[in-house]
């Protein structure tokens, strides 16, 4: 069977990696398990094709590369191995370390104990505490940007949406709007906010707990207006400074569309303990500045 152009490794690549199975496939492209040649070692070979097919596309690229390159020595981020370009100067090839899975997988799987998820969270916050140390976002939280090991041990991965935090004349300049998956996507984000900053990833941090403990999705809405109904099912409405520190313009428009009211803890976390609770509501602030920090 003919395989698709963006499915082919080309020969010069597979000279040096030989391809076990495919272990993930997006429209950015695929990734396979696969075994170096020269070392024996087990390493996440990921085709990125069409990397420089627009703008857009082309920036994320770059942007992985280059934080990645920069985070080469924490033990809870994914490092990259090495950058193959393609002969085709579309495509172009990332090796990385392996991982056996991701957070996603082994939730639906309904695999994690307290023990496990006590030692997830401890290796998500050191992982955050370096990048916002390094002055990085990653923007793109969620339990499918997480990867682990039988040994529960963790990696973060996909950097394409992570941004350096820029600074001029004291005042951060602007991100883009709308990053993040839907489900994780913090408050001001969702408000169209340009001037959030590492609290946005404590947030997503927060729903990844949350839908541990409460074994489902936190905040599933399909619109905008869903995702804001289901925040506020867990948070109540904001008040007038949480709105004033979310920087955005006119939220008040969306919020007046929103008819819910506030559900107990108890609704949400049937088994968790008071401590874990606790954690999460204190992740989950739509004031950035009252969340707390990974530090």
């Amino acid at each position: 069977m003919e395989l698709e152009h963006e499915e082919k490794v080309e020969d010069h690549v597979l000279k040096r990696y030989r391809l076990v199975e495919k272990v993930g496939s997006g429209s950015y492209g695929h990734v396979w398990k696969a075994i170096c040649q020269a070392t024996k070692q087990t390493v996440a070979l990921k085709k990125i094709f069409d990397a420089f097919r627009n703008v857009k596309d082309a920036q994320r690229t770059y942007r992985e590369i280059s934080i990645l390159r920069k985070l080469q020595h924490h033990p809870n981020l994914v490092r990259l191995l090495e950058v193959i370009p393609a002969r085709n100067d579309r495509d172009i090839y990332l090796i990385f370390d392996y991982m056996e899975c991701d957070l996603y997988s082994v939730m639906r799987e309904h695999l994690l104990k307290v023990p496990h998820v006590r030692f997830v969270v401890a290796q998500v916050t050191q992982a955050l505490q370096f990048l916002h140390e390094c002055e990085i976002v990653h923007r793109d939280l969620k339990p499918a940007n997480i990867l682990i090991n039988s040994d529960c041990r963790i990696k973060l991965c996909d950097f394409g949406l992570s941004r350096f935090l820029s600074i001029r004349n004291g005042e951060q300049l602007n991100m883009t709007e709308f990053v993040a998956t839907r489900w994780y996507r913090s408050p001001e984000i969702i408000f169209g906010s340009r001037q959030y900053s590492k609290e946005t990833d404590m947030w997503s941090f927060g729903c990844i707990l949350g839908e541990i403990l409460a074994d489902r999705p936190m905040f599933n809405g399909k619109t905008v207006l869903e995702q804001l109904e289901k925040i506020m099912m867990f948070l109540g409405p904001p008040n007038s400074d949480d709105l004033a520190a979310l920087k955005c313009d006119k939220p008040s428009d969306l919020l007046q569309n929103v008819k819910v009211k506030k559900m107990p803890s108890s609704y949400w976390f049937k088994e968790a303990s008071l401590d874990a609770v606790d954690l999460v509501y204190r992740l989950l602030k739509y004031n950035p500045n009252q969340r707390l920090t990974a530090k």
